[in-house]
């Protein structure tokens, strides 16, 4: 089976064609908390490739599969992101293995959690702003993941990047290209044209708790570029 998927609600639409679509499903109900078995595998943009299995339950939504995904290009979900970036991405490839689970416990999202590895493989992006290279490497390993939502809790044994190269730049104002990569943004308004009221903060046990034992930086070079100060250096 086949699916050609194309989404126009997008300044610049996304598109993506599914191939070789294989699903295998055993003793599938809406009864409640029946599990049904579940294999399902595709190749997507002709060189990544996803296959899971496991169980999928309907009724509740509960999902718990052994997850492989190897070499999905991001350059064609740039759509989904580009408005909050002052980067484009020109390349990289994401994979990912290990357990996936999801479950409807009746509040207003699924949690959804993963434990296993994943990495970034082959990325560049340049800076929209200064029109440069602005970061490329060859790998970026985290290893052993843990992922939870519902509070949102992120656990890392190992983050490693490998062959990179960043630019980094003072700009004349004295600010940093790096703090320019996310684009500022505006409050939302309400119906009388007024700012929105600033959300309650956040309790304290819902903060993100995120934990990354050790990090590793190997074969790198960063550009520097100083034009705060005369002349340039």
């Amino acid at each position: 089976y086949g699916v050609q998927f194309s989404d126009a609600s997008r300044e610049k639409p996304v598109n993506l064609n599914a191939e070789n679509i294989r699903i295998d499903a055993e003793n599938i109900s809406s009864q409640k908390d029946r599990q049904s078995k579940l294999t399902l595998a595709l190749n997507l943009d002709k060189t990544g490739t996803l296959s899971a299995a496991g169980e999928l339950g309907i009724n509740p939504l509960v999902t718990r599969l052994a997850l492989d995904l190897k070499g999905i290009k991001l350059k064609p979900f740039q759509p989904y992101f580009t408005s909050q970036l002052n980067i484009t991405l020109t390349d990289g490839a994401a994979s990912a293995k290990g357990e996936l689970k999801v479950a409807d416990e009746g509040k207003e999202a699924p949690r959804v959690s993963f434990a296993g590895d994943a990495s970034l493989d082959r990325l560049a992006a340049i800076d929209k702003l200064d029109e440069e290279d602005f970061l490329k490497w060859n790998r970026l390993n985290f290893r052993r993941i843990n992922v939870a939502t519902l509070p949102l809790q992120i656990s890392i044994a190992e983050v490693a990047l490998a062959d990179f190269y960043s630019l980094l730049i003072i700009h004349p104002d004295g600010s940093l290209n790096l703090q320019q990569i996310v684009k500022e943004q505006k409050p939302a308004q309400d119906p009388g044209g007024n700012a929105a009221s600033p959300k309650p903060a956040v309790a304290e046990a819902e903060k993100p708790r995120i934990t990354i034992a050790k990090l590793s930086l190997k074969n790198g070079q960063v550009d520097f570029s100083d034009h705060f100060i005369q002349p340039n250096y």
